[in-house]
């Protein structure tokens, strides 16, 4: 479903981006058609509005060149930024779920470890991170480096390997309390 998220916004931005394109075009279209009924009215009796007239189809050209240019352009450059390696654990009543997953964005930054807390139904963004609750750059979550324990639905303690921050948190009516896992 998120797929299809981004080639709508990708085509919602090619679609501006053309229209501003074809709008610009129009009007250094109408300022040369001016310009040229002015020059050339001592020779013919052709109007500002009979020149306008013939250059008629040229914001149409110009939308089918600017919008499949545009729209290409949009999904090369889409965000590149992404989770993976999503490791979940509902709580007892399944109205919550910690998810310890590696955010990356490719060449320009490095990944990142990342702890989360969703809702029940909630599915974790592809291209952006949800409300991190911790955070912990060049490192991803591997097996056996963190771990997760439901005291009830309203407490919750996350041991991670290597852990360097605030001891608790609280979220949504969740407490969720960091510890360091030996």
């Amino acid at each position: 479903m998120e797929i299809w998220r981004d080639y709508t916004d990708a085509a919602f931005y090619a679609l501006i981006a053309s229209a501003v394109v074809v709008l610009i075009a129009c009007v250094i279209f109408s300022i040369g058609a001016f310009l040229y009924s002015l020059f050339r009215r001592s020779r013919e009796r052709r109007s500002f509005r009979t020149v306008l007239w013939r250059l008629r189809w040229v914001p149409l050209l110009v939308f089918a060149l600017a919008f499949p240019a545009f729209l290409l352009l949009c999904l090369a450059l889409s965000d590149s930024c992404g989770t993976s390696q999503a490791n979940e654990f509902p709580s007892p009543d399944g109205k919550h779920r910690i998810v310890i997953y590696a955010f990356d964005c490719g060449a320009t930054t490095d990944f990142s470890l990342e702890v989360s807390l969703l809702d029940g139904a909630e599915v974790l963004p592809k291209h952006r991170t949800p409300n991190v609750l911790y955070s912990r750059y060049h490192d991803e979550p591997s097996p056996g480096e963190f771990e997760v324990l439901w005291q009830d639905a309203h407490h919750v303690t996350v041991r991670l390997v290597g852990y360097d921050g605030e001891p608790s948190a609280t979220e949504d009516g969740v407490t969720i309390r960091f510890e360091e896992n030996r």
